[in-house]
């Protein structure tokens, strides 16, 4: 559902003109890797340990908490990056407002139904549990957007 709204924020953004839309769409799609990655890293770390791991595979989920940072500094550069240039190369293009809204909403909606789905798993993984919390937290940003 994620990935599915995930095409329609970058057609959203690309139609509206809306670099909030841009930034929103490139933070939902290092959202989406960072579920994978705690979803991958949680099985990972359920594998027994061995001799030559006497910790087990632990060592997968800092490991996925440190790639998933890594994409949201990259996304953060692009972004600013993208922002500079606006500003630097006036006229700064129209953004069509009533499109950029009604994409925000449905990301809240989105949000909202994948952090439904997330709750179970919150449990059994730190990782798991923290995407949970920052796609809850997120529904408070969908304002910011619509705005």
């Amino acid at each position: 559902m994620i990935i599915a709204y995930l095409a329609v924020e970058f057609a959203g953004a690309a139609i509206s003109g809306s670099l909030a839309l841009v930034a929103d769409a490139a933070h939902t799609e290092s959202d989406i890797a960072a579920l994978g990655l705690a979803l991958a890293a949680a099985w990972v770390v359920g594998k027994p340990h061995t001799v030559w791991r006497s910790f087990g595979y632990l060592r997968a989920e800092v490991l996925s908490a440190l790639a998933n940072g890594t994409a949201l500094l990259v996304v953060a550069v692009f972004i600013f990056v993208e922002a500079g240039q606006r500003i630097a190369d006036p006229p700064p293009p129209e953004v069509r407002g009533g499109i950029v809204s009604v994409v925000a909403s449905g990301g809240l909606a989105a949000n909202l139904v994948a952090g439904w789905v997330l709750l179970r798993w919150s449990r059994q993984s730190l990782n798991v549990r923290g995407d949970l919390g920052r796609l809850l937290r997120e529904k408070y940003g969908t304002p910011h957007v619509t705005i």
